[in-house]
């Protein structure tokens, strides 16, 4: 469920997360998975005779790009089943415990310059 969380907060698709998680469900054997992701709830059941799991997400919190692209490239390890469950968990808290390559004053300045770029599309 530390991975359908950690997806969520990347800002991906909630329908395209749904889809991952599945593949990864079937990847590790769990064909009859039930997933069910929305923007702040996570459910996941395992099979029709097993009890389901619930997860709250933190619909504030959000990933920096680099988290957002390794918590990717870590599910797709996992859809591959390349990693075992425990080696994914620990790679997600790795991924989500990496401080910011920059400082604030290179955050702010990246986003004004942002800012001007769309400013200049939308009236030139």
């Amino acid at each position: 469920m530390d991975i359908g969380v950690a997806l969520t907060m990347s800002g991906d698709a909630v329908s395209l997360i749904q889809e991952r998680l599945r593949s990864i469900a079937t990847a590790y054997s769990h064909s009859l998975a039930h997933v069910s992701v929305g923007p702040t709830l996570l459910i996941v059941s395992l099979g029709d005779d097993r009890a389901a799991g619930m997860r709250t997400i933190d619909s504030v919190g959000r990933l920096r790009l680099d988290q957002a692209s390794e918590v990717i490239a870590i599910a797709r390890r996992a859809e591959a089943a390349e990693l075992e469950p425990g080696a994914t968990r620990a790679a997600l808290q790795e991924a989500l415990r990496t401080p910011a390559r920059f400082g604030i004053a290179a955050y702010v300045a990246s986003h004004a310059l942002v800012t001007i770029g769309i400013a200049l599309v939308i009236q030139p």
